[in-house]
C-alpha cells in the first residue's frame, strides 16, 4: 500500500476520483443556475462600445478569453454569443480541483501516508466550491484560477519567482477569491519544517521572501490592470474599499462578523462535532511530535492555535475590507485552504490512532456529500418549482395582452418568497444552503426575472411595486383580471402584471 501512496500518478487519480463523486450532482444537473439564466438567454452579457466583453470589464481578463474559445468565437466584442458548453466546463473544474488537492499532498504536506491523503481531500470536500460548481459557464474559470494559485508550488526551476508572478497574476484575471491561497500554504510549509524540526536556513527564507514579494507584485500590476480596463457598475459597487473613519470601522466589523458566519456555517450539528474532534486530534498530535523530538509541547500548542485563527482571518479579512462584499459561499472558496494547516498535525499521529483519523475524516467528507447533494437537489426543485409559477404569471391572465410589464409586491421577508416546502426545509437543517440558494430566481431585484421570461423567448421588464408611480396598490386591487394561487395574488391590466406575495387584502 505504501507503493501506491509513492506513485504520484496513483494518488492523482484517487484524488481525482474522489471530486468527480462529491460532484458528480452538479456535473449532472440539468437546470441553469443563476448568471447561466442570463448567458443562456440573451447570449453573453451587456455590452457597450467600450466595453471589452463581461468577464473583462468586471476584473476577469482571463476568463473573457477562455468562455470566448470555449464558445468557439474570439474578436468579435459586439455580436457575440456565448455557448453552453455544458458539462465540459465542470470537468475542467473538476480536474482543477483535484490537481489543488493533488499539490497539497505532494508539495504542502510532503508525507506518503494514508493520513496526509486524508487531510489533503479537504480541498476537494471544500463546502464552499459547490456554488462554484453549480455555474455551467464560470465552474471552468473559477477552477482554472484554482489551478493557477497552485500551480507554482510544484515547478521547480532557478527563477521560481517569476512563476510565481505569472501565476499568481493569471489567477487573479481568472477570479479573485483564491488571492489569499499562496500566502497560506507558504505558512503552511514554513510552520510544517517549524514543527518538523527543520532549521529554516538564510537560503529558504530568501526563497520564500522572494515568492512573497512576487506575488504582492502580480498584485500591484493586476490593480494597475483594472484601471485600464472599462469598470461596469458591478465592479464599481462590490470593488469598492471601505471609507479610513469611524463608520467605516463599523461596516468592517459588520462585514468580518458575516463571512466569518459564512466561514463556519457548513460547521454545524453533527459536522461541527466531527470536525472538533479532528481538530481535539491535531492537539494530540501536537503533543505527540513535540514528545518524539524532544520539542516543548506547550510551545508548540500556543504556536498552533495562534496561527490556526490567524491564517483563516488572513483568508477573510481582504473581503471585509470591502464596502459592499458579495456575501456568498463562493466568496471564501480560498479559506478552505487554512484547513490544511489547522488539520496538519493529525499527519504526526501514531498509526494507533489511524481508525480514528479514519472515521472522522470518512464521516466528515459523507457529511459534506450530504450537505452538497441537499443543495443541489434543492436548487433543481426550485428551479422546476419556479419555472412552473412564472408560466402562471406569463400565461394565465386571460386577456388580449401578453404581459410587457411585471412589477412584484412583497414583504421582504426571506421566507415569505416562494420556497418550496422540500427547499425550505434544506435551509433550516443546513443554514449554509442560503448563502448558495440565498434569493428566488423570481423574486430578487437583480435581472433574473427578466432573463427567465427571456428563457421562453418573452421580452418583459420586472420591477419592485414600489418602483412605479403610476397606479397606488388600492387601484390595482380592483383591476377586474385577478388570479389567485397558493403563492401569491395575480392582477392583470392589459400588458401590466401586478404579483402581490403579500396577499393583501383589497382596502375597502
Amino acid at each position: 500500500m505504501e507503493g501506491f501512496l509513492k506513485n504520484k500518478l496513483h494518488v492523482f487519480f484517487l484524488i481525482l476520483s474522489c471530486s468527480i463523486i462529491y460532484n458528480f450532482g452538479a456535473l449532472t444537473q440539468t437546470y441553469y443556475f443563476y448568471d447561466d439564466i442570463g448567458r443562456n438567454a440573451i447570449g453573453y452579457g451587456y455590452y457597450d462600445m467600450k466595453g471589452f466583453g463581461e468577464y473583462a470589464d468586471t476584473g476577469r481578463p482571463a476568463a473573457e478569453v477562455v468562455i470566448r474559445l470555449l464558445s468557439g468565437w474570439f474578436g468579435r466584442p459586439m455580436d457575440v454569443i456565448a455557448l453552453d458548453v455544458h458539462p465540459l466546463t465542470k470537468i475542467i473544474s473538476i480536474l482543477c480541483l483535484a490537481f489543488a488537492g493533488w499539490v497539497v499532498y505532494v508539495a504542502i504536506l510532503k508525507k506518503e501516508t494514508w493520513t496526509a491523503l486524508l487531510v489533503s481531500l479537504i480541498v476537494v470536500f471544500s463546502p464552499y466550491y459547490i456554488s462554484c460548481m453549480q455555474y455551467r459557464f464560470d465552474s471552468a474559470t473559477i477552477g482554472l484560477a484554482l489551478f493557477f494559485s497552485v500551480l507554482p508550488f510544484v515547478v521547480n526551476h532557478r527563477r521560481y519567482y517569476i512563476h510565481y508572478f505569472v501565476c499568481y497574476l493569471v489567477m487573479l484575471c481568472f477570479y479573485q477569491s483564491f488571492l489569499a491561497v499562496p500566502v497560506i500554504l507558504i505558512a503552511t510549509i514554513l510552520m510544517r519544517d517549524y514543527f518538523d524540526s527543520v532549521k529554516i536556513n538564510s537560503t529558504e527564507q530568501k526563497y520564500w521572501l522572494k515568492a512573497i514579494i512576487a506575488i504582492f507584485a502580480a498584485f500591484f500590476c493586476y490593480k494597475l490592470l483594472l484601471m485600464m480596463l472599462p469598470a461596469r457598475p458591478y465592479t464599481i459597487l462590490h470593488g469598492r474599499f471601505i471609507p479610513l473613519s469611524l463608520y467605516g470601522w463599523v461596516v468592517f466589523k459588520i462585514n468580518f462578523v458575516r463571512l466569518i458566519n459564512i466561514f463556519f456555517s457548513p460547521y454545524q450539528g453533527v459536522t461541527g462535532i466531527v470536525f472538533i474532534f479532528l481538530v481535539l486530534l491535531s492537539l494530540i498530535g501536537i503533543v505527540s511530535n513535540a514528545k518524539r523530538k524532544g520539542r516543548v509541547f506547550w510551545k508548540d500548542g500556543v504556536v498552533y492555535l495562534t496561527i490556526s485563527p490567524l491564517l483563516i482571518i488572513s483568508a477573510i479579512l481582504p473581503f471585509s475590507l470591502l464596502y459592499m462584499p458579495i456575501l456568498m459561499a463562493r466568496t471564501l472558496i480560498g479559506a478552505q485552504f487554512s484547513l490544511i494547516f489547522c488539520l496538519l498535525p493529525i499527519c504526526w499521529l501514531a498509526s494507533g490512532f489511524f481508525k480514528s483519523i479514519l472515521s472522522g475524516f470518512v464521516l466528515l467528507y459523507i457529511l459534506f456529500s450530504a450537505l452538497n447533494s441537499a443543495i443541489t437537489n434543492a436548487i433543481r426543485s426550485q428551479n422546476n418549482y419556479e419555472d412552473r409559477l412564472y408560466e402562471k404569471v406569463l400565461v394565465s391572465v386571460d386577456n388580449d395582452y401578453l404581459p410587457r410589464k411585471i412589477y412584484f409586491n412583497d414583504s421582504g421577508d426571506y421566507f415569505s418568497w416562494p420556497w418550496l416546502r422540500s427547499v425550505k426545509n434544506t435551509i433550516q437543517n443546513y443554514p449554509f444552503t442560503r448563502y448558495i440558494l440565498n434569493k428566488t430566481y423570481i423574486m430578487n431585484d437583480m435581472v433574473w426575472a427578466e432573463r427567465q421570461a427571456q428563457l421562453y423567448n418573452a421580452e418583459v421588464q420586472v420591477q419592485h411595486l414600489s418602483l412605479q408611480k403610476e397606479w397606488t396598490f388600492n387601484e390595482i386591487c380592483h383591476w377586474p383580471l385577478k388570479t389567485i394561487t397558493q403563492e401569491f395574488i395575480l392582477y392583470g391590466k392589459e400588458d401590466v402584471r401586478v404579483i402581490d406575495m403579500t396577499k393583501a387584502p383589497c382596502p375597502e
